[in-house]
């Protein structure tokens, strides 16, 4: 300031205005020291208003306060200051305050007074306040004057929602600019009246008004509010033309951020190569497009790029760099940018924080997520909420509700992705109970009908709890219902079982004009699937088609396939299948088991070689059927190939499902020397590995090699279970080893599994009877607490094996008796016993029963039995009358008839027989 020279007033509300605009504060509180050492402040009422000034704009505004109060006469341009401060800081109120005050005061507002509290009752969204003003504008200035605050008003109006009143302040103003509509498409903005913001923007045009940056700014906005790509287009060629882009970066950003919204990545990376001027806000827009698109790479080249160019990342670049982490696995780099959060010492804030536990729960480090969250020195509700949705996606349900319970101590209130983080957390555990009375504090809170997506949560929670009827009663009381909603409900009764509630639900859907998306078809399939709707599954793929979705969406292909194969369309399934476009494992594993499960195994096999040919890698699932496949026709040399396969890629190890089916594969093949391998080479020997060995070996009537297993077991400490002791016992009925069959029963009373499972008990029935000790049968049924067909059939078969038919008949009876239905399994017993015997009118009554009082239609065994029995007795009328009856092919009869006639001695039939059989 020179040695020799005083500074005056007016040379410090110089230095002060440019203390100011460069936004320096130190300069400046050493400013307002000289000049209070100077007593220029109590005498000169400019530089006090300067001073004032000086502290607003550096963000000061509490020393802005204490110096506005020790300025001794305040006039209106020190309040106009002090009030525009408070306003520049969107604090509203106190700038109402000072208002109110000044007029107590005697101060009279001017002009730049009204503009500011006009814009303080904008911020506050107060119309009453900014109707009242504007009404002292109107008494207080002469129409040529109130033009000049036209534009405050429609901003406050604007800001209010009161978008009728602004339009008329808008009118007012007879030579309208841009600067006056901008307000008007901000306010429309803000309120997500998207289209209106755009219709400005044309009816601008119609009056030849040229829009400039801002104008366009909203527009693009507005774009991306619309989801309207093609408006969004017209306004950057807009924007070429008029020169704007290349020189206004921020508005270069609005564009990139557009662009990237629509996934359009080339033309976001074009216009941001055109800004000439890229700052860590383009920079940054880019990067996020990049990784919310999965493009993890470009997005960290892009994030080292900008780096390189000397820019340093802000937090928002740092958020979406890790977000580009997450998305591809790029866990390495991850860890690297944390650790340059850490070196920026920005590790504790909490948007940061919030990202890298996404970060490190979507790689399953919940210990490094639980510690990241535990440095933050402001755990909000968002951190909070990133690290219990880590928990419930990895299965740690009772992590995550008691950190939802310790968030709540600490009185932080959840808010939506909170609730649907616990709703799906007590899902996961059952707790009924709990979720419930989440659901009625969430009704509490207002959330309920607030947002539907929370509905569709409620509605898949109480799905999963078998709570149907409640998850009905959530969707009936939503406000309205979207698409989503609809699609809970949907899946929630098709994975329960009640398919056919699943396509009313679809119908009514439909009926409402709701069009169904990828989604809903893929909810409506799994319903179909459930209960083999074949002609609605065939609607289905009709409505796919039409949609033109078939090629577009391969988990809705894969769906789709094995549907098909569900209901035994397995040519349809096939040419959904050669019509894609692209088939991944899921594809071929799914025609390849829906193949296998309609008996057409080596079709199967075919399948898997094709798929292999074509580079597909198997997985996990994809062995576990072709496997199932190689058992059915016993390929044992390919079923051992794909052991290797499995060895060698480490997917026995731990998996029980894969090895059960190799030992099935092997027993089934006649192996069971090769299944006891497998089973040993299991790292998990417990009691479901041992009764997956037992279950396939008895299926496959290994029946010494079950008991032998069992002892072993039993020697290893292994205590069996329900589903243990079944095959054991069935091995015992069928070789007649009733030592150990009642050592088991021994066992069975001891453990209490008699009372508790209805299967144990029945097979415990079939066992005695099997081994000829009727009277132990009778007494075991005797005891069961509840008796089912299978207990019935049961014990009606071991009477019919040991040929005391008047015991069977009687048992059944007793069966009708206590209301229990026969199945086809108990007329076959029946048949059998009474042919055998030769009473050919009970075997006539109860076959003509089956069908005519049940319902149940005789298979190729219950025909056989009926003529069979008649061929014993000679009844050639009778077997000739039969077999006209009978659909199929009569040859394989003409055996069974011959058969019959040999044990019955009826030489003149059975030549008949023997002709028929031969020609």
């Amino acid at each position: 300031m020179g040695a020799f020279l005083r500074p005056n007033a007016h040379t410090f509300i110089i230095l002060l205005k440019a203390c100011a605009k460069l936004n320096d504060i130190e300069k400046g509180i050493e400013l307002h020291k000289k000049i209070a050492a100077m007593d220029m402040l109590e005498t000169d009422p400019f530089v006090g208003s300067s001073l004032v000034e000086m502290y607003s704009k550096c963000g000061c505004i509490s020393n802005a306060h204490k110096v506005f109060y020790k300025i001794i006469v305040r006039d209106v341009i020190a309040w106009t200051t002090l009030i525009k401060g408070y306003v520049d800081a969107k604090n509203s109120d106190s700038a109402l305050q000072c208002f109110d005050q000044m007029q107590s005061e005697g101060i009279l507002p001017d002009s730049l007074t009204m503009v500011s509290i006009l814009k303080a009752c904008g911020i506050r969204r107060d119309v009453k306040k900014g109707q009242k003003l504007h009404a002292q504008i109107v008494h207080q200035y002469s129409p040529e004057l109130i033009v000049y605050f036209g534009t405050a008003l429609v901003d406050m109006y604007s800001k209010c929602g009161h978008f009728s009143q602004a339009w008329c302040a808008l009118k007012e103003v007879k030579n309208r600019d841009a600067a006056v509509w901008n307000p008007l498409l901000q306010g429309y903005l803000d309120y997500a009246y998207d289209g209106q913001t755009l219709e400005c923007l044309r009816q601008m045009q119609s009056e030849r008004i040229s829009p400039n940056a801002v104008t366009f700014m909203c527009c693009l906005k507005a774009c991306i509010g619309m989801k309207t790509i093609d408006k969004g287009q017209k306004v950057h060629i807009e924007l070429e033309k008029l020169g704007l882009l290349e020189q206004n970066v921020y508005m270069g950003s609005v564009l990139v951020d557009m662009y990237g919204k629509f996934s359009l990545l080339a033309e976001a990376q074009h216009v941001f190569n055109k800004i000439e001027c890229q700052n860590i806000v383009s920079w940054t827009t880019l990067i996020r497009g990049y990784a919310e698109h999965g493009y993890a790479k470009e997005a960290l080249s892009c994030f080292e790029k900008m780096q390189v160019t000397g820019i340093d990342p802000n937090p928002f670049t740092f958020i979406s760099a890790l977000l580009a982490c997450g998305t591809e696995g790029f866990i390495e780099k991850g860890l690297e940018i944390h650790a340059e959060i850490c070196r920026r010492d920005l590790h504790q804030n909490v948007y940061i924080g919030s990202s890298l536990i996404d970060l490190y729960t979507k790689f399953g480090l919940l210990i490094k997520a639980r510690e990241v969250f535990d440095r933050l020195l402001n755990q909000d509700v968002v951190s909070w909420n990133a690290l219990i949705a880590g928990y419930v996606e990895h299965d740690h349900a009772d992590k995550a509700l008691a950190c939802y319970e310790q968030m709540q101590a600490k009185k932080i209130a959840p808010n939506e992705v909170t609730y649907v983080c616990a709703l799906k957390a007590y899902a996961v555990q059952g707790a009924v109970h709990m979720g419930i009375e989440l659901h009625a504090d969430i009704e509490r809170q207002g959330f309920a009908t607030r947002t539907l997506f929370l509905g569709s949560v409620l509605i898949n929670m109480y799905a999963n709890l078998f709570l149907l009827s409640k998850a009905q009663d959530v969707f009936d009381k939503l406000s309205s219902q979207d698409l989503v909603t609809w699609n809970s409900l949907i899946l929630g009764y098709a994975e329960k079982g009640y398919g056919e509630k699943a396509l009313e639900c679809y119908e009514e859907m439909r009926l409402k004009s709701f069009t169904p998306d990828s989604s809903t078809f893929v909810c409506t399939l799994k319903a179909c699937a459930s209960i083999a709707a074949v002609e609605k599954s065939q609607h289905i793929l009709a409505e796919i088609e039409r949609h033109g979705m078939l090629g577009k969406d391969i988990a809705l292909a894969n769906i789709l396939i094995h549907t098909l194969c569900k209901c035994d369309l397995l040519y349809l399934a096939q040419q959904v299948f050669d019509r894609l476009p692209f088939r991944n494992v899921v594809t071929w594993t799914a025609l390849v088991a829906g193949h296998i499960e309609h008996g057409c195994s080596k079709q199967a096999l075919q399948l898997f070689q094709q798929m292999q040919l074509e580079g597909v890698t198997p997985n996990a699932l994809t062995y576990a059927v072709i496997l199932k496949a190689c058992g059915d026709v016993g390929a044992l040399i390919e079923g051992q190939e794909l052991h290797n396969d499995i060895q060698s890629q480490g997917l026995l190890e731990g998996d029980l499902v894969i090895g059960r089916i190799l030992i099935d594969m092997y027993a089934g093949s006649g192996s069971p020397f090769l299944a006891n391998q497998v089973f040993d080479a299991l790292q998990i020997r417990d009691v479901f590995s041992w009764t997956a060995l037992l279950t396939a070996l008895s299926e496959h009537g290994h029946d010494r090699e079950v008991l032998n297993c069992f002892q072993q077991m039993k020697l290893e400490g292994v205590f069996p279970d329900a589903l243990t002791v079944i095959p054991c016992l069935r091995a015992c009925g069928n070789l007649g080893a009733l030592d150990m069959g009642e050592e088991l029963h021994g066992e069975i009373e001891r453990r209490g599994l008699l009372v508790y499972d209805c299967a144990v008990g029945n097979t415990l029935v079939d066992m005695y009877a099997k081994s000829g000790n009727l009277s132990s049968a009778q007494v075991v049924f005797d005891k069961l607490p509840n008796h089912d067909v299978v207990s019935w059939t049961a014990l009606i078969a071991g009477y019919a094996q040991f040929g005391d038919v008047d015991n069977s008949c009687i048992t059944f009876n007793k069966m009708m008796q206590n209301g229990v239905r026969p199945d086809s399994i108990t007329f076959l017993v029946l048949l059998s016993a009474c042919g055998r015997s030769g009473l050919v009118s009970k075997t006539q009554m109860y076959y003509e029963a089956m069908s005519k009082e049940y319902g149940i239609v005789p298979s190729l065994e219950h025909q056989a039995c009926i003529v069979n029995c008649f061929g014993q007795a000679g009844h050639t009328s009778m077997i000739l009358g039969m077999l006209e009856q009978i659909p199929t092919d009569a040859t394989v009869w003409w055996h069974t008839v011959l058969c019959a006639c040999r044990m019955s001695g009826n030489v003149d039939f059975g030549h008949l027989a023997f002709a028929c059989a031969v020609q």
